[in-house]
């Protein structure tokens, strides 16, 4: 389940369970359907990256480049739906810094670059705090605290 908010207004929501999943916000509800489900389930691991070899995904190292003036693995990620992407991870501590994608949609298509930064600890896992978009217009997340198993009803898990 994942739910993003300004202030009280829920601007997305979608969950994925067993399956089944949708996506909830300003324009309704609605059943996540092919690719969208097949995406949803890929992501459903809160590390996804962990998975990409048992969803049967072909993960290549394509060399080491520079990412915000520092090296950085790059690896080449295709699904077994041909989505194609490619992630960055730091040489120094293996921590994920940039994803890159290109998304086709009604409007076009267009490439899109994830930032990943300001890593801290919490529950003996290391998170992103701030997370900057660059999907033809930039959007900076940052998270001002980080849970891990806390105060989660199960019912947020329910696609019912």
């Amino acid at each position: 389940a994942m739910e993003m908010r300004m202030g009280p207004m829920t601007l997305q929501k979608m969950v994925y369970s067993a399956g089944a999943g949708f996506m909830d916000g300003p324009d309704g509800r609605r059943e996540l359907m092919d690719q969208e489900l097949a995406d949803a389930r890929e992501n459903a691991a809160p590390f996804p990256e962990a998975n990409y070899v048992a969803l049967g995904h072909q993960v290549s190292l394509t060399g080491v480049v520079e990412v915000e003036g520092r090296k950085a693995y790059r690896l080449r990620v295709l699904t077994l739906s041909d989505k194609l992407f490619t992630e960055y991870y730091d040489v120094e501590s293996g921590l994920k810094v940039r994803r890159t994608e290109t998304q086709v949609t009604p409007q076009g298509t267009f490439e899109v670059t994830t930032d990943y930064g300001d890593h801290r600890t919490v529950s003996g896992l290391k998170f992103p705090y701030v997370i900057k978009q660059n999907a033809g217009m930039s959007m900076v997340f940052e998270a001002r605290s980080i849970d891990v198993n806390k105060g989660i009803a199960t019912s947020v898990f329910s696609t019912q």
